[in-house]
């Protein structure tokens, strides 16, 4: 693949990471391409416009061009526009761009690929095929003419100051704010966003209040390049046993007017520093519960997310059996019973099942969640069903397509439109737990093609999220471990 600005090759080292391919890049200016080609990108120092490739010869153009223009008499155009004007036909056929350009630009540069198509591309061949508007869908019908979305632009201010986020917010703590709950079974980490209210850097400190809270200042992540994240640990050696409260303290400049933070007149003494305080709980088990959770997934605080091909225990019946599909749905894999053909089995009847141990901390009711395939009613006459249990309990049947459910459910139904849009069913169960512990969720098949993604446990309502909280991992817990969260590659 190849970046005509490639810069320090950063945003190529992102976009590829891991991926066996080779790297090429174009950098104007030259301590840029040094940095560059020593990242292991074969670069070239100089202008893109005076490079040459041979027609479709890259599999990835990743083309993140200046936004400026020419600087001529007249008749000037957009950089963006030239840029792809040199480089579009280096793309090979099938190949991929990525283009990263301002929302108005796209216009023209849709125009320059879509005449490529219809005049260039096989000699013509496809001339008028991509004349359809493509640009502006609401619905099905195809609008009368391209029309840009609606975008709104934010101006940062010219006030020096600092804002705080934290991990699961919505929006900038400017109060106390509190993160969330730590405990020595899920070993979570977690992180508070520093960054600066105004267009220029801030300065900032901070601190932990407790000996076994563990601060790491980390590097940029977000679009700010002056933001920088604060990580939190927990040092489970030094915490204590039970609940545990504590505290961070963020210093820093509050904006106040007139402060401008350019830094040309010294110190700008119109912003006074202020301190952010951020509090924390952390639960360290006791013995009794690592030694209970051991093997289990599950910890002591949250909701319990379990991926369905991380059953321990996979049952067959006879002929039928739950079988992985590798790279389904919004995880890993998904589970299915095969052949897909097999007969319906209502319990006690004998079933394919699939066994997971869990680690409930506390008794009492729980909703489990099967995120499932938006399968269709593929046998007419069918419910389309799976049966849940824990341990020895009765097992809850809960049916796709059934009496209150099958107009919906079905094709071109409001709930199939939402099932299709997110490829992806939920089906709700209701679970009780009599004592804590580790218990046996089980899944039995009772009709096939039920394709099952992702296991979600949890006693209280969940915040909105498209994938879900993320995959535990089964516990196995070496005390005196810094926290870690298995699993999450920051």
């Amino acid at each position: 693949m190849i970046d005509p600005c490639v810069g320090q090759g950063t945003a190529l080292q992102l976009v590829t990471s891991e991926a066996p391919i080779r790297r090429y890049g174009v950098e104007l200016d030259a301590e840029r391409a040094r940095i560059a080609s020593a990242n292991g990108i074969e670069t070239i120092q100089g202008s893109a416009f005076d490079a040459v490739a041979r027609p479709e010869s890259f599999s990835l153009l990743y083309l993140n061009p200046p936004y400026d223009s020419e600087l001529g008499a007249f008749d000037n155009k957009r950089m963006e526009l030239l840029f792809l004007e040199h480089t579009y036909r280096w793309l090979a056929q099938g190949g991929v761009l990525l283009m990263v350009i301002q929302h108005k630009r796209v216009q023209s540069c849709v125009q320059l690929l879509a005449a490529h198509y219809n005049q260039k591309l096989a000699g013509g061949k496809w001339n008028h095929m991509m004349d359809q508007t493509h640009i502006g869908y609401t619905h099905w019908y195809s609008p009368l003419q391209n029309i840009m979305p609606s975008v709104s632009e934010l101006v940062p201010s010219h006030l020096s100051g600092m804002g705080v986020a934290i991990e699961g917010g919505v929006e900038a703590a400017f109060r106390d704010a509190a993160l969330p709950t730590f405990d020595s079974l899920n070993r979570q980490r977690s992180f508070i966003d520093v960054f600066p209210t105004g267009t220029g850097p801030i300065e900032f400190s901070f601190s932990a209040g407790q000996p076994w809270i563990v601060l790491t200042e980390g590097n940029a992540f977000s679009a700010g390049k002056n933001d920088r994240p604060i990580w939190v640990d927990i040092d489970w050696d030094r915490a204590p046993v039970g609940r545990a409260s504590g505290t961070i303290t963020i210093k820093g400049a509050q904006p106040v007017e007139g402060a401008h933070g350019c830094g040309a007149c010294g110190p700008c003494e119109s912003a006074p520093s202020t301190a952010q305080r951020v509090t924390l709980t952390a639960i360290k088990a006791s013995e009794e519960q690592v030694r209970e959770a051991s093997g289990a997934f599950g910890g002591l605080v949250g909701s319990i997310a379990i991926a369905a091909e991380d059953a321990t225990v996979n049952v067959p019946t006879g002929n039928m059996h739950w079988e992985k599909i590798p790279d389904y749905g919004g995880g890993r894999s998904a589970m299915e019973v095969f052949p897909v053909t097999a007969a319906t089995a209502l319990p006690p009847s004998p079933a394919p099942r699939l066994e997971y141990p869990v680690y409930f901390a506390r008794a009492g009711k729980y909703q489990v969640d099967l995120v499932t395939g938006p399968t269709l009613d593929a046998f007419p006459g069918r419910a389309l069903a799976v049966a849940l249990s824990i341990d020895e309990q009765e097992p809850q049947i809960v049916k796709v397509f059934g009496p209150s459910t099958q107009h919906g459910e079905t094709l071109l139904g409001q709930q199939f439109y939402e099932n299709t849009s997110n490829n992806a069913r939920i089906m709700h169960f209701q679970q009780s737990v009599d004592v804590p512990g580790k218990r046996t969720l089980k899944i039995t098949m009772v009709d096939p093609t039920v394709v099952v993604q992702k296991i979600i446990i949890h006693d209280t309502d969940l915040p909105y999220s498209y994938f879900g909280p993320l995959e535990s991992t089964l516990n196995q817990v070496a005390p005196g471990r810094t926290s870690q969260l298995p699993g999450r590659d920051w």
